[in-house]
């Protein structure tokens, strides 16, 4: 039995009760300090006492050298369990194996993740698993993000993920979402243990190396044992890493020349395979006996030999190694690697790239033919790392150039915001074509400031769209003004601005009903050409065109003009092909345009379940803005709900973060929410100070095509506080804009607004014009329609003719979960003299939107892991929820599900 670690009782308790909790239940845990605290001898303790208490351990130490090669952490954390892939569902399967090149084609990397959590679920039938990754710093970004996506994942699967970090770096795991234990230095009385156990040492010896460690164990053992007097003022404090590094080197220095290159190679290469190793070894030291030699550096403490696997008895050491090797010395050792290695393309172009000095360009062409399979496997890090080194070795300077912009696009593209202004730096604009010229404008205007422009720059972005057109960049100019036509969306873009842009966008040559084409001018002029978009868009039929991308284009534009039905078919192909195809950040975006159709539509119940989704994929994208769009959006559903509590969240969640971006007219959503919530509830006066903030040009959160949103609350609550004449004004202006887009929420709107404003007979008129079909897309306002006619007769003294508008109006609203509406209109039916029934909420409402989800999935028949592969879950997490999900509903089967959730109630639909 291993000696117990000094002075990390309390750590060492809190990782045994990680590992008690995953016998049942997910558990994940991300351990951080500093180099040498000893973050792997935790993982040591649970490793050991996890193969004790009969757990399977999974464990990989991340490489430095291996970041660039896409799911090569992965591969060797699962390679063990590789072969039951053949248990896991086609798509499953081939995800997985296509990541690790042993199939085709390159599947999306949140499908290969998924994938990973079936196959770790699959395991941990038999047994608990425990994952365990050490370095996950430089774990590869594929890799680590889909650990990240599994570690989500796992909270009802007896599986733990305990990983290790370093300080002062970022990974995947540590962005704020999983536990962590930080791992400080050890207390002055356990320091001087540790080093009592090192060895002996003088007096004054003992007191510089404890000063010096500062409590770290690692520099406690490797500074006594290479301590020279000269030591203590060489070294100043705070400089851990570089201190424990020099006295690795010191050790290294002391190994023959020959032994100090093989352990160089094992500091070189990207895996811990001995094989691999000792050929290259062979070839750089020019020795056949490359065996002895790695055994030489094992028994000097260097290296540690474990089977077929090689490795340096730390990190630090492989760093000081590496560090410590001349640049001539490293670069041989590539070489030898990459010579080795002619079957792995990936590694060996990477070995070849780390072993040349100067412009190469059959090098720098391999390296983009890597960042190309990188790209297809989801890895758009490495991707970017392979571009930028190919401009490096570019022989001209318009394929550096080219390679650059290339790099800093792919990088901007990937929300790799970081990297991309780094490589903007980079670009010399005097070597780049005309083209590429043009896309290096673009990336400066779009990314240079990352600050909300609004349209300020709409017009000169538009020119350099225009321009790559002209140079043959018709379908990159397209998707630029894609992009410039949200802005005038979201910006309150004046008419010259925006028709413009849509001039532009026609002069570029598309097919009048090209999807690119028909969501610029549905985004950029939604009144004036509103009408001829959606004509358009309703001769289209959804997902029979080329991509899912075109659905989502055409359904986004739809919601754009007010076709929200129109919106509804196209939103729901591009959400479901998205989703079979694992294209997350998609997904995500589809989702959100989703919420909002469905929000319109009275699916709430649907909305709320892909609220919940939307919050979870932007986790997992690391897609925040689209992430706080969807809370903004679900704050509309929650409040319509009844929901003021979790209204007020999400507004508040989504205003901390648009407001430092300067971004004030995306949180027009979120007073139209508050809008209704006051409305819901009688509070007008409240209700019209948030909705004329939308209302008002002069607002910082007014929003020309929003507004219109919240029209009949605008009215409804002018008229509660004896505004007439601004009631009056609304829906003069409803008018006019309906006239000239035919927006179908402008007609739906008009319909309810109508006859509140009108007086007489006149009013009545126009009620009964509401009831003849034309709100029957539009439920919400289709129960507010009858609520106000059955409220407008009974105070007329028609209680009997109001009773049956009251009684659907309250039967909607109840179908909807609209609470406060059923309140509003039972209410009504009291004061008409009917006894009310108390609403029946129904045991649905007792399920939270992602279990209501799975019900509904369940319910119309899908499997468990039909259902996992819908929602990206593992199968036994479907089982853990449906095992939750009976109990609320008072059933004991599935076949019981679709009675107990309402049957085909409006607004439960399954997403």
């Amino acid at each position: 039995m291993p000696p117990a670690l000094v002075g990390r009782d309390d750590e060492v308790a809190v990782l045994r009760a990680l590992l008690g909790r995953s016998a049942d239940h997910g558990a994940v845990l991300l351990v951080r300090g500093e180099p040498g605290v000893g973050k792997s001898s935790l993982l040591d303790v649970v490793a050991r006492e996890a193969v004790q208490a009969g757990r399977q351990v999974l464990r990989v130490t991340g490489v430095e050298s291996e970041a660039q090669v896409p799911w090569s952490g992965l591969h060797r954390l699962l390679g063990s369990v590789l072969p039951l892939a053949d248990r896991l569902p086609e798509p499953q399967r081939a995800a997985l194996l296509s990541a690790f090149g042993l199939a085709a084609p390159a599947a999306p990397p949140y499908l290969v993740g998924y994938a990973a959590l079936e196959l770790v679920a699959d395991r941990a039938a038999d047994a608990p698993v425990v994952l365990l990754v050490d370095d996950v710093q430089w774990i590869d970004p594929a890799s680590a993000c889909a650990l990240a996506f599994l570690a989500r994942r796992i909270q009802d699967e007896p599986v733990a993920v305990v990983a290790a970090q370093r300080d002062g770096v970022d990974s995947a795991l540590s962005d704020g979402t999983f536990p962590e234990l930080v791992v400080g230095p050890l207390d002055d009385t356990h320091a001087a243990e540790v080093l009592e156990r090192a060895g002996a040492l003088s007096a004054g010896a003992r007191r510089e190396v404890l000063r010096l460690a500062e409590g770290n164990p690692l520099a406690l053992v490797e500074l006594s044992r290479s301590w020279t007097p000269t030591d203590a003022g060489l070294v100043a404090p705070g400089a851990m890493t570089s201190r424990l590094e020099r006295a690795f080197a010191r050790r290294l220095e002391d190994l023959r020349d020959d032994v100090r290159l093989a352990a160089l190679v094992v500091a070189a290469d990207d895996t811990d395979s001995l094989v691999e190793v000792v050929r290259a070894t062979e070839l750089v030291a020019g020795d056949s006996h490359a065996e002895d030699l790695l055994a030489e550096a094992v028994d000097a403490g260097v290296l540690v030999v474990e089977g077929s696997a090689v490795r340096f008895r730390h990190p630090l050491v492989r760093s000081a190694c590496y560090q410590g090797a001349t640049p001539s010395e490293r670069r041989a050792a590539h070489a030898a690697l990459a010579e080795v290695l002619v079957a792995s393309t990936g590694r060996r172009t990477w070995h070849l790239a780390a072993s040349t000095v100067g412009p190469a360009d059959d090098v720098a062409d391999d390296l983009e033919a890597a960042a190309d399979r990188a790209i297809e496997q989801g890895a758009t890090r490495a991707a970017v790392a392979a571009l930028a080194r190919a401009a490096e070795l570019s022989g001209t300077a318009l394929e550096r150039g080219r390679r650059l912009v290339g790099a800093a696009e792919l990088a901007f593209d990937s929300g790799l915001y970081q990297e991309g202004t780094a490589l903007l730096v980079r670009v010399d604009a005097a070597d780049l074509s005309e083209e590429h010229r043009l896309r290096l404008s673009w990336l400066h205007e779009v990314f240079g400031d990352r600050a909300w422009s609004g349209a300020a720059k709409v017009p000169a972005l538009g020119d350099v769209a225009s321009r790559l057109a002209a140079e043959g960049e018709r379908e990159h100019a397209l998707k630029m003004m894609v992009s410039l036509a949200l802005r005038c969306w979201w910006s309150n873009a004046d008419a010259t601005t925006r028709l413009g842009l849509v001039e532009a966008a026609e002069g570029v040559g598309a097919a009048p009903d090209d999807p690119t084409l028909l969501a610029i001018v549905g985004y950029a002029a939604p009144v004036e050409r509103g009408r001829a978009v959606g004509q358009r868009i309703a001769a289209l039929t959804p997902g029979v065109l080329g991509d899912a991308i075109d659905d989502l284009d055409l359904g986004a534009a739809a919601t754009g003009i007010g076709a929200f039905p129109l919106a509804a078919p196209l939103l729901d192909s591009a959400v479901s092909r998205f989703r079979s195809r694992g294209e997350m950040p998609l997904l995500l975006q589809a989702l959100v345009s989703r919420m909002l159709t469905d929000h319109h539509l009275g699916r709430w119940q649907a909305a709320r379940a892909a609220g919940d989704e939307v919050q979870r994929l932007a986790v997992d994208t690391g897609e925040r803005l689209w992430g706080m769009a969807g809370a903004a959006t679900e704050a509309l559903v929650a409040a319509a709900q009844g929901d003021d509590e979790g209204a007020d969240y999400l507004g508040r969640t989504a205003e901390a973060f648009f407001l430092p971006l300067g971004a004030h007219t995306f949180l027009a959503p979120v007073e139209l929410a508050r809008t209704l919530s006051a409305v819901a509830h009688g509070r007008h006066e409240q209700a019209l100070h948030h909705v004329r903030r939308v209302f008002d040009p002069a607002s910082p959160v007014h929003h020309a095509n929003a507004r219109h949103w919240g029209s009949v609350d605008h009215v409804v609550s002018a008229l509660a506080l004896d505004q007439r004449a601004e009631a009056g004004q609304v829906v003069e202006e409803l008018e006019s804009v309906w006239e000239a887009s035919r927006s179908p929420l402008l007609g739906a709107s008009l319909l309810v607004a109508r006859p509140l404003v009108a007086t007489g007979s006149r009013a009545e008129v126009l009620f009964v014009d509401g009831l003849r079909g034309g709100l029957v897309p539009w439920p919400f306002l289709h129960a507010r329609h009858l609520l106000a006619y059955g409220t407008w007769l009974r105070r007329r003294r028609r209680s009997r003719d109001s009773r049956p508008h009251l009684r659907s109006a309250r039967d909607m609203f109840d179908a909807l979960g609209a609470a406060p509406w059923v309140d509003q209109a039972n209410r009504e039916l009291r004061a008409s003299g009917e006894t009310v029934r108390e609403p029946d909420r129904g045991a649905g409402d007792l399920l939270s939107p992602q279990e209501r989800q799975i019900a509904q999935l369940a319910a119309s028949g899908l499997t468990n892991r039909e259902i996992g592969q819908h929602l990206y879950l593992s199968h036994r997490t479907v089982g853990s929820h449906l095992y939750r999900i009976f109990p609320k509903l008072g059933i004991t089967s599935r076949a019981q599900l679709v009675s107990a959730l309402g049957g085909s109630r409006p607004g439960t639909g399954a997403t």
